[in-house]
């Protein structure tokens, strides 16, 4: 993966922009119904900096398989391309996106929003992840299920399959629950609603498997409005 970083000097530090890449991975997708009446649908926007046109190898993993499509992204230009998974695909569900070109920058992201006309719509937005191989432990906090939240818990693995042990804790950090041998498929996404009934819980995500990489997350819904928050998974702290 090549990555092209921007400085901005300032008179005391060095601040750092976000990062044009030629690989981008969202971990999550859809074009799915969901709970409460929702219907969740996705938008995506790519921006190419470059003086000429780039082409842009798009890939959708799912259920079904592996689904590419090519985009083409004028010079100095945004391309968004709305309900993208339904539109591009033709499919209905969710999965995870990569979009690769072989050596030109650009930059995307995606908004995944409910079309429920009474609801939230103006959804969540997701920037694009780069996938580490990594082992270490994650973290997910603020989970919340209750009569007016909800929370939904996604682990994406890509390129390869993986398995994982999740532990929730409520806030004063008493463990509630076990969940063992939690199996992901390689270059897809698995996402479950939380089933206990908790607030402002966290998450310890614990991957079994070596040298893998993965994304975890997690989206907190509003069960009236149909809003959502989406927060990434945080890693383990560094020892000392």
């Amino acid at each position: 993966m090549k990555i092209l970083i921007f400085l901005f000097l300032s008179v005391s530090n060095i601040l750092y922009s976000r990062l044009f890449t030629n690989t981008s991975i969202f971990p999550v997708a859809a074009y799915s119904p969901g709970a409460y009446d929702t219907f969740w649908q996705t938008d995506l926007c790519i921006f190419n900096p470059n003086s000429f046109q780039i082409e842009i190898d798009a890939n959708f993993y799912c259920e079904k398989g592996k689904f590419n499509k090519v985009i083409l992204v004028e010079a100095e230009n945004v391309k968004c391309i709305q309900n993208v998974i339904h539109s591009l695909y033709n499919y209905e569900g969710m999965g995870l996106l990569t979009l690769e070109t072989s050596q030109y920058f650009f930059d995307s992201w995606i908004r995944i929003y409910n079309t429920k006309e009474d609801g939230g719509t103006y959804g969540q937005g997701i920037q694009n992840q780069f996938f580490e191989v990594q082992t270490s432990i994650s973290y997910l906090f603020g989970i919340t299920k209750n009569s007016r939240f909800r929370t939904n818990i996604g682990l994406a693995s890509f390129p390869y399959g993986a398995t994982f042990d999740f532990e929730l804790y409520d806030k004063d950090g008493l463990l509630i629950k076990k969940y063992n041998n939690i199996q992901v498929r390689e270059k897809s996404v698995l996402q479950f609603p939380m089933d206990v009934e908790i607030e402002n819980a966290f998450l310890r995500i614990i991957p079994k498997d070596k040298n893998i990489a993965y994304y975890a997350y997690m989206s907190l819904i509003d069960n009236i409005t149909g809003d959502a928050v989406y927060t990434p998974a945080i890693g383990e702290f560094p020892e000392n």
